[in-house]
């Protein structure tokens, strides 16, 4: 009688083990290296964001804020002369009200108080073109505006006592009891020694 010969099945497990691993790879090529992507993506952002800054830093002496930037570009570009309507002395007062607040919101320094005498005070250069004692108002204006910025130096730029001490002068040297008109120089002094002490405070 002749011998039946029964062939043993090779065991499947191997091609199944070997068909998981080869799943297993796609996955993680697929899947994980997606999230390598992204994450240098993110990654590359702020950096490309400080890349920016640093340019725009060294195309603009002035990093900081808006107002004090405006500020102090009045004060350096305008060409206007002084004239009756002391438009030039009332532009000046109002961007550098809006340049101290700024400086004083920045530096965490309470000035709405001293902001509503200092408004009042530069309000009162229009009102009456004819009045003689625009020089007065100006002059309190200016005495505020030095205390003010003092304070703030002094809270948060300690280094600038000069630069303050220099604003405080030149607002004294404004005579309250001349004309606007004939001291157009010191006028023009105390914006521009104010404008030199926030362009410090705000790099």
């Amino acid at each position: 009688m002749a011998e039946i010969k029964i062939e043993k099945k090779k065991p499947v497990w191997p091609w199944i083990l070997l068909l998981l691993v080869i799943v297993g790879v796609i996955v993680y090529f697929l899947v994980f290296r997606d999230e390598e992507t992204n994450t240098t993506v993110i990654e590359e952002t702020p950096v490309a964001a400080e890349t920016d800054a640093t340019g725009n830093e060294g195309s603009d002496a002035l990093s900081g804020n808006a107002e004090i930037a405006a500020y102090v570009d009045y004060i350096d570009q305008s060409k206007d002369e002084m004239g009756l309507d002391h438009e030039y002395t009332n532009e000046a007062f109002s961007k550098l009200i809006a340049a101290t607040k700024a400086a004083a919101d920045e530096t965490g320094y309470d000035i709405n108080k001293d902001m509503e005498q200092i408004r009042a005070y530069s309000e009162r250069i229009t009102n009456d073109l004819y009045e003689t004692s625009h020089a007065d108002n100006i002059r309190k204006a200016a005495d505020n505006i030095a205390v003010v910025l003092q304070n703030i130096q002094q809270n948060a730029n300690p280094e600038f006592s000069a630069e303050a001490s220099a604003v405080k002068d030149a607002a004294a040297s404004i005579n309250p009891a001349e004309l606007t008109l004939d001291q157009k120089n010191e006028v023009k002094s105390f914006f521009d020694e104010a404008s030199a002490l926030l362009e410090k405070i705000n790099q």
